[in-house]
């Protein structure tokens, strides 16, 4: 397979050349043959995707929590997932407003989110205008000047030693990305993010050198500010508290099967500093406006929805 996939790169790169692509090589072998099928099937699901609307019978109460069915896959869904929605009207004759029942409250704890990789920070950069190619270029250049860590690193974590190096540059980290140092409380490594064992090179993460400001990254490249505030917040986010907030659960007494839960946020912490649902967008991103009070009613409603379009490869 090794020998005869050294002719599908020539093949590959001659035809792809041929159609007019500016490419220098087309690598082919068993593993990039493979990556580069998921990738065309994907985007060939995209192309081909079609909305098709759904209509389902949902509660909701006058605090806008919505009460919902679970269902653990697509088949157990269909029956309640009507294709029109004069079917799903026939179906909310048989429910009436039902009392809100069960209602449960829980205190949780939630940790700053994982050290970014290469991968996830092209990612929150996308929606900004920078494409993959631009980030790592400059990411590099940066790395060059020792303003953020090894680019290319498999490592999802930082060593103790990585750990102490940086925990005297944390003050000027922390103005140049104008961050309230008052948040950075929590000075003992977190087993989540430090590991007392070996790294190759760690995990991405500001350089030991500090920027005066973060206009000045402007001249590795337009996207260096942007590179750095978003590494320098993420790893801030370990040195805050752990986020707190109310895991809040109901269900219906008529109709115990329709439930909803929903987060009321009680201390943001780490998330003033970095919020990783707030730069990917999230729909969760919204949930300090959720209202705590459920109930005391729900009624039926008709929920549209529809299949979800395929996500971009990359």
């Amino acid at each position: 397979m090794d020998y005869l996939s050294m002719q599908l790169t020539r093949i590959a790169t001659t035809v792809t050349k041929q159609a007019g692509y500016p490419v220098r090589v087309v690598r082919e072998g068993r593993l990039k043959s493979l990556m580069a099928r998921h990738v065309y099937e994907q985007d060939q699901a995209r192309k081909t995707y079609r909305r098709k609307a759904y209509y389902e019978v949902k509660f909701q109460d006058p605090q806008k929590h919505v009460f919902a069915r679970k269902f653990k896959d697509d088949e157990a869904a269909a029956p309640y997932r009507h294709a029109s929605e004069a079917d799903a009207q026939r179906e909310m004759t048989q429910y009436h407003p039902s009392a809100v029942a069960n209602v449960k409250t829980t205190r949780r704890h939630s940790g700053p989110p994982k050290l970014l990789d290469l991968s996830n920070l092209a990612s929150i950069l996308a929606p900004r205008g920078y494409n993959a190619k631009e980030v790592l270029a400059t990411y590099q250049k940066m790395y060059e000047a020792k303003i953020v860590s090894y680019p290319r690193t498999d490592d999802a974590k930082i060593s103790m030693g990585q750990f102490k190096q940086l925990l005297p540059l944390v003050p000027a980290i922390a103005k140049v990305v104008s961050v309230d140092q008052q948040l950075l409380t929590h000075r003992q490594p977190r087993p989540s993010h430090v590991t007392t064992g070996s790294v190759d090179h760690g995990a991405n993460r500001p350089g030991e050198k500090v920027p005066g400001s973060l206009s000045m990254l402007s001249k590795y490249s337009k996207s260096g500010p942007a590179i750095y505030e978003v590494v320098a917040k993420n790893f801030l986010a370990m040195l805050g508290e752990d986020y707190v907030f109310d895991h809040i659960t109901a269900e219906l007494a008529d109709y115990p099967a329709f439930k909803t839960a929903f987060n009321v946020p009680v201390a943001l912490n780490y998330k003033l500093i970095y919020d990783s649902s707030r730069q990917i967008g999230d729909a969760d991103s919204d949930e300090g406006a959720v209202q705590r009070a459920v109930g005391p009613q729900a009624a039926p409603f008709i929920f549209e929805g529809a299949n979800k379009k395929p996500v971009a490869p990359r």
